[in-house]
């Protein structure tokens, strides 16, 4: 992954670089997404979560982490989240 090796900044301008870098993995990986045939994004490949999946399962723990851990609010997850069923993590 690129900018993996950065995810241990030691000051803001480290951490700075490092978040350039995810926000461009993300951009190719969303730029990609958005390339493919239609549906794709909801497929899921050898059991693993699709690109749709993986993309909530993000907003989710975004506003786990944030909204509710460190901001404490009483309703965290926003309201696009709410109310959408995701299926189970299986763990092996």
């Amino acid at each position: 992954m690129p900018g993996r090796d950065l995810r241990q900044a030691r000051n803001p301008d480290d951490l700075r670089v490092a978040w350039a870098a995810l926000e461009r993995a993300w951009t190719a990986a969303v730029d990609r997404a958005v390339s493919m045939p239609e549906g794709a994004v909801d497929v899921s490949v050898d059991g693993e979560w699709s690109f749709a999946q993986t993309l909530r399962h993000l907003a989710f723990a975004a506003d786990t982490w944030l909204g509710k851990a460190i901001l404490r609010l009483p309703q965290p997850f926003h309201h696009l989240r709410r109310g959408v069923a995701a299926p189970p993590l299986r763990v092996a």
